[in-house]
């Protein structure tokens, strides 16, 4: 099928010059002063600008990847590496209840978390009822990274069968008025019991492209939320259309995608 399509931290302003001088020869002195490690001294990759909403968006990225939306009722990202459709990226807004729209963001890593968690225990569920009491799912635990331009969830999971590693999920989850946003891809190999959704990442290209994916992620421009009239406040994500019914593939809803040029 075709393809659908920080700095380097110094020392705080309020430090006095006197002060910052004695720190300096303390230091010099006393040889207690080592080099700030690595990664706070190398500028983090900057976030790739992806507008979900461009009906015509095409975006050459790095290393023969590029981005194009997949022509599909789903709103995704068809990704594809040397114009040769790989995976896409999948956006889906859930319910969400009024008041983690002024939490305070602890607030709302919190709910997050929990959600996942919820999310993860279905997803265990169903893959020992479909896959077979061999097929091994295990879970990255839930942690906060750049999405959209604020703050969000990266969450994992694969599945393994005979320690092989035969599914594969990285996921982002943000709250934004007052909805929650799922940013999900999912890569998927022969022992997965899982029927792809082409085009469909394997674990080996989803890792390659994870560092772009990360950063397209982070720098993505989202459609308006969608509206949802008259929910329930349930909080703990029982609002979440999820819970209470098996995921399929990946730990998000099932969507048929189809590539660019498939119709």
């Amino acid at each position: 099928m075709a393809p659908v399509i920080p700095a380097p931290r110094s020392l705080p302003l309020f430090f006095s010059s006197a002060a910052r001088g004695a720190l300096v020869a303390l230091c010099l002195v006393a040889s207690a002063c080592g080099s700030l490690p690595a990664d706070r001294l190398s500028p983090q990759p900057a976030p790739i600008r992806v507008n979900w909403a461009d009906p015509e968006l095409s975006t050459q990225l790095e290393d023969g990847w590029s981005l194009t939306r997949c022509p599909s009722s789903a709103t995704a990202l068809c990704v594809l590496r040397n114009g040769t459709p790989a995976g896409h990226i999948l956006m889906e807004d859930l319910p969400s209840i009024g008041e983690e729209a002024t939490s305070s963001q602890d607030q709302i890593q919190a709910t997050l978390a929990v959600r996942t968690q919820t999310i993860y225990q279905l997803l265990r569920r169903h893959r020992a009822e479909q896959c077979g009491e061999d097929y091994l799912v295990e879970t990255a635990r839930p942690r906060p990274v750049p999405v959209a331009g604020a703050t969000g969830l990266r969450y994992e999971a694969t599945g393994s069968r005979e320690d092989h590693v035969v599914e594969r999920t990285v996921g982002f989850r943000i709250f934004r008025d007052g909805i929650e946003t799922l940013l999900e891809t999912t890569a998927i190999e022969p022992g997965s019991c899982l029927t792809p959704e082409d085009p469909t990442f394997t674990v080996g290209e989803l890792r390659e492209f994870e560092g772009l994916l990360e950063r397209v992620v982070a720098g993505s421009l989202l459609p308006p939320a969608t509206e949802y009239a008259d929910l329930p406040a349930q909080p703990g994500g029982s609002g979440d259309p999820r819970v209470g019914r098996a995921p399929t593939n990946g730990i998000g809803i099932s969507h048929g995608l189809n590539p660019p040029g498939s119709n």
